[in-house]
């Protein structure tokens, strides 16, 4: 393989529901309403439906998949609750279980795991089948517990991808020109901005790289909270894709988990404007700003591209840089630290 191209695993399909402008066609909705805001469980006398219901058409894939992930975007106001579930399917074939991605209210965040005898468990907050699938369904179950409060729900996403398809992508100079936007930067390491312990010593670049996001678009929140809200119980870990898109949207934000094969693509996106929170793994040496350090799975935030075309980041695994100072990281190395991991990112914007 030449020098400039780096190798990546997977071809990506994203399906979008916008819940603003109702149910949309082929879905079905029990005791909900349409709002501005999104879906709402329906009422009378002032008082909301005990519980209701969004189950969607089957989403036809454009090709097969084996990898699947759901990401939603709303508020579970107190005393409420969602649970999300999706299941797919190989055209002609019988539906998987209903894969259970959470409960998601308030006060705590519950999971319920299940597998399936032909596609295999969900992996935290990706499905990595055994085998391929074109259909998918997603539900949601809307909950009011005294009828006096209602989640509203406003997005759902599904990112499916073909692990099994592998290729090339050739690194070009970037074609834009330099671009820096300005992202303040946040320690995962710093007892004054993660003064969880527990967060600090299960990994919280997750919750810093999601503040740092949150704060560039004008959310005055900080690690701790970014971080309880997105704390995922059942693996115990502050990262769950899933929860931080859910936990960035209950401050009025939108987001999903976009996977990328292409670098310039992703450069687009932050070009834009958006910042992006991209997943990456590393061993000791592959990066040369940090040469000693080793990952299985990293969040930064991307926020620009130097005069070289290398890429700039915040990453809360650095040594405290100067008021405004970000790493730059080879635009070769850091293509294969971020395709080497899926080419993940989590994309978050007003």
């Amino acid at each position: 393989m030449p020098e400039s191209n780096v190798r990546f695993t997977g071809e990506h399909e994203l399906v979008e529901l916008d819940l603003t402008r109702g149910v949309p066609d082929g879905c079905m909705a029990e005791n909900l309403s349409a709002t501005e805001s999104g879906l709402v469980l329906a009422s009378s006398a002032s008082r909301f439906a005990e519980s209701g219901c969004l189950e969607t058409g089957a989403f036809a894939l454009s090709r097969p998949a084996n990898e699947l992930v759901m990401t939603w975007n709303g508020n579970a106001a107190e005393r409420s609750s969602f649970l999300f579930e999706f299941k797919v399917r190989a055209s002609g074939g019988p539906w998987s279980v209903w894969y259970t991605l959470g409960m998601w209210k308030p006060e705590k965040r519950l999971k319920m795991f299940r597998d399936d005898p032909e596609y295999g468990p969900l992996n935290v907050d990706i499905l990595k089948a055994t085998r391929h699938f074109d259909e998918a369904v997603c539900r949601v179950h809307f909950r009011s517990y005294y009828g006096d409060r209602t989640p509203s729900l406003r997005r759902l996403t599904l990112c499916a991808t073909d692990s099994a398809v592998e290729g090339q992508t050739e690194i070009d100079a970037s074609d834009g020109g330099a671009f820096d936007i300005s992202v303040p930067w946040l320690s995962q390491h710093d007892k004054a901005t993660v003064a969880d312990e527990q967060m600090r010593k299960a990994g919280a670049c997750a919750p810093a790289s999601t503040t740092m996001v949150l704060r560039y678009w004008g959310v005055p929140v900080e690690v701790a909270e970014v971080g309880r809200r997105a704390f995922d119980p059942s693996a115990r870990i502050f990262g769950n894709w899933a929860f931080l898109v859910a936990a960035a949207s209950e401050f009025g934000l939108s987001g999903c988990v976009r996977r990328f094969n292409s670098l310039a693509v992703l450069e687009r996106v932050v070009r834009n404007g958006s910042p992006a929170i991209v997943s990456v793994s590393y061993r000791k040496g592959d990066l040369t700003a940090k040469p000693q350090a080793e990952s299985s799975g990293h969040l930064m935030v991307l926020r620009g591209v130097d005069s070289n075309g290398d890429m700039i980041v915040n990453d809360p695994d650095a040594a405290s840089p100067e008021s405004g100072e970000a790493v730059v990281y080879p635009r070769l190395e850091f293509a294969r630290a971020f395709f080497g991991h899926g080419g993940v990112a989590l994309l978050i914007s007003p």
